[in-house]
């Protein structure tokens, strides 16, 4: 009887020290009274005392009644489970969840990273964004957009297109300070975070250099492609919040384009009540037509020569019911922006 305990005994530690996942016995104190071969190697692999639970991972056994975060100890992670087991303390179970931790801090990077370029993308940017923003005194939002872009992917393909976007990537990352944040917002506009640097000079400075480097001509596939770089800037200092930041910056991007592209524009709070005209123009424009707010005027066409009309020119106008009269000039280059040019034209041809 006495060589069937010890044989059983025997086994009981072989099962123990074989199990795969790690294993130990504590104490009502948290000490550390038996642990198993992939216990010992994953935690405590370089000691030969006894050691307690508080000492390898820094808490009570308590914290992990119910699981809990991954323990980074070295290179691998571990989750941990403590189960009471009545007087005798407790039992520790350890699972090494290394490549589990890995895949999920990939995902992660992959969801903040922009796959194209490889630089962070709007979801990454705008957390760090507003955290500069809170923590700073003055944070520069730089926002790029490339010129005929639209015609490179229209005339050499969106493989070629691809390609440039990379090419702009590189030339924008050579001209960044280290503190600088570069991203991709999306198609083909960047965003450019500058903090700890005097302002508006240091992005004044940048501005001019990106217009440069991005306006230079590329050689990509045996073609040599020119574009440019339209730039707006937005300071925090007038500012309340990020969100107003990027509205900021983007209307001084819109600006910079209407100047002539290939050029930069800082922020002013006079843009932003232009904006807003342009905007309720806009929405005016859009009703114009349904509420039959358009007139045609025909001006005839004379021969000089014999005196006779040749024909008639149809002149459209705008009758607004609160602003009057509005020139074509005033509303026909925003319908050609905004593509209500093309029903207008056709209404014009219907009458």
């Amino acid at each position: 009887m006495i060589a069937e305990a010890n044989l059983k005994t025997a086994d009981a530690d072989l099962l123990f020290n074989a199990l795969p996942t790690g294993v130990a016995l504590l104490d009502s104190s948290g000490t550390i009274v038996e642990a198993n071969a992939s216990f010992r190697d994953a935690v405590c692999s370089g000691s030969t005392g006894s050691m307690s639970f508080r000492q390898l991972f820094g808490s009570e056994p308590d914290a992990y009644l119910e699981g809990g975060p991954p323990v980074a100890i070295g290179a691998r992670h571990f989750s941990i489970m403590v189960r009471p087991i009545g007087e005798l303390g407790s039992v520790c179970h350890l699972h090494d969840v290394t490549d589990w931790v890995l895949d999920q801090a990939d995902a992660v990077n992959s969801s903040n990273q922009d796959a194209l370029t490889g630089l962070a993308n709007r979801a990454a940017f705008i957390p760090e964004l507003r955290t500069a923003f809170e923590g700073r005194n003055t944070v520069a939002l730089v926002m790029v957009d490339l010129d005929h872009f639209k015609n490179v992917n229209d005339t050499l393909g969106h493989p070629v297109g691809d390609a440039l976007l990379c090419k702009v990537a590189e030339r924008l990352s050579s001209a960044l300070r280290k503190t600088d944040r570069l991203a991709r917002l999306g198609g083909d506009e960047f965003a450019i975070m500058q903090t700890d640097v005097p302002q508006p000079q240091g992005a004044e400075t940048l501005a001019k250099r990106l217009v440069d480097l991005v306006g230079r001509p590329y050689v990509l596939q045996s073609h040599m492609i020119d574009i440019g770089a339209s730039v707006g800037v937005a300071l925090s200092d007038v500012s309340e919040d990020t969100d107003e930041l990027m509205k900021q910056a983007d209307i001084a991007l819109y600006r910079a384009k209407k100047a002539g592209r290939g050029r930069y524009c800082f922020f002013e709070q006079s843009m932003d009540a232009e904006m807003q005209e342009r905007r309720a123009m806009e929405l005016d424009l859009r009703r114009a037509l349904p509420f039959r707010q358009f007139e045609l005027h025909y001006q005839p066409q004379l021969d000089l020569k014999t005196q006779t009309v040749t024909g008639m020119e149809a002149l459209i106008r705008w009758e607004h019911p609160e602003r009057g009269a509005i020139a074509p000039g005033a509303f026909i280059p925003l319908a050609e922006e905004t593509g209500l040019i093309i029903p207008i034209g056709e209404w014009v041809i219907r009458q």
